[in-house]
């Protein structure tokens, strides 16, 4: 039973604690306190979740016609790692993302990147980035000086600014002074962090309806809230929430690992049953902005969403059927029995 007054408060650890708001968020969306129609129930969940670290590598180079190459060693097998690598590195230089060309390293070119797990990408590619960045500017800021005839040179991007106000590119720069293999255009960087990063917190409420003549659930609406940091795709950022919040439903509601007298008796999608887009109900998904983590404020938001998915659920079950829910998947069959023993001469 999840009770309000247990979740962790601001500040009471840490700083980034906005369990309560996202809570209060889920509740007011999902209409908590409004009077609900027969055999209709809503149930609410909250989940925290670490971001991940260990060791991540980046490569940057800016070329000799101003374009930048990054060589990235995440292994994207869709999460989008490579598309915030980068991303990043077009907005540190300042440049459009056509001018940034983006290759999957292997470990002849950088050191072995730990996995794309743990919810660990976001945050290691932006931080090796811009460090690998930052140490490219460093070096070519003497010669964007002397390019201007000027003691020092300022980086405003996408190139230096002179004491005096006049200005030279990086495109300009790179055109002018930088040659193939020039090491001074070209950083590597590796690092590492620990696994216990920022806390993110995800909650989601769920309204449901339960056929009393035969456990049939119908999702109505759901409603997940979640703290983001600086959200860098947004296009992506929605389709993990969304995508998570699908998968958390086929959870609760249809994937069935069948194991009868040793074998498994859902050994197909014909008969391993996943969520299709009949089943999607209507979604809301509300972002609070938080402090995250690096130079660019970032929350990784890969798997969190999908933790109170079927949680929600069962409690909005629970809420319509006024049974107990103790397991999953929740099947018709299940409700159905349990709403059975409840009745008068049962």
């Amino acid at each position: 039973m999840l009770r309000a007054r247990n979740v962790i408060k601001h500040e009471t650890r840490r700083p980034d604690v906005l369990a309560p708001s996202i809570l209060e968020q889920a509740k007011q969306a999902i209409d908590w306190d409004s009077p609900k129609p027969p055999n209709v129930g809503r149930g609410i969940a909250i989940a925290g979740r670490y971001t991940g670290g260990g060791e991540g590598s980046s490569d940057v180079t800016v070329n000799p016609d101003g374009t930048i190459t990054v060589i990235s060693a995440v292994p994207d097998n869709g999460p989008g790692g490579l598309t915030i690598a980068a991303q990043t590195a077009a907005d540190f230089f300042g440049l459009p993302m056509e001018r940034v060309s983006l290759i999957h390293g292997n470990t002849d070119s950088l050191p072995v990147d730990a996995a794309s797990a743990g919810s660990r990408i976001t945050n290691l590619v932006t931080r090796c980035v811009t460090a690998a960045g930052q140490q490219i500017i460093e070096q070519l800021t003497p010669i964007a000086a002397s390019m201007l005839g000027a003691p020092t040179a300022t980086w405003e991007k996408p190139g230096w600014r002179s004491p005096d106000g006049r200005f030279v590119s990086i495109g300009e720069l790179a055109a002018e002074a930088i040659r193939p293999d020039d090491e001074r255009a070209h950083a590597q960087v590796t690092l590492s962090f620990p696994n216990e990063g920022g806390l993110g917190y995800c909650a989601q409420a769920a309204e449901v309806e339960v056929d009393p003549e035969t456990g049939q659930i119908t999702i109505l609406r759901m409603v997940s809230v979640q703290d983001t940091g600086t959200i860098m795709n947004p296009l992506s950022h929605r389709g993990h929430v969304q995508g998570q919040v699908i998968q958390g439903l086929g959870m609760a509601l249809m994937e069935d690992m069948d194991i009868q007298e040793g074998r498994l008796g859902s050994a197909h999608l014909g008969e391993y049953k996943l969520p299709v887009m009949p089943d999607v109900p209507e979604l809301a998904v509300i972002d609070v902005p938080s402090s995250g983590m690096g130079p660019l404020n970032v929350r990784s938001i890969g798997e969190i969403v999908i933790i109170p998915t079927a949680a929600a659920i069962a409690g909005a079950v629970m809420d319509a059927a006024r049974i107990e829910v103790n397991s999953l998947p929740i099947s018709a069959e299940q409700v159905l029995d349990a709403m059975e023993a409840k009745r008068p001469g049962r």
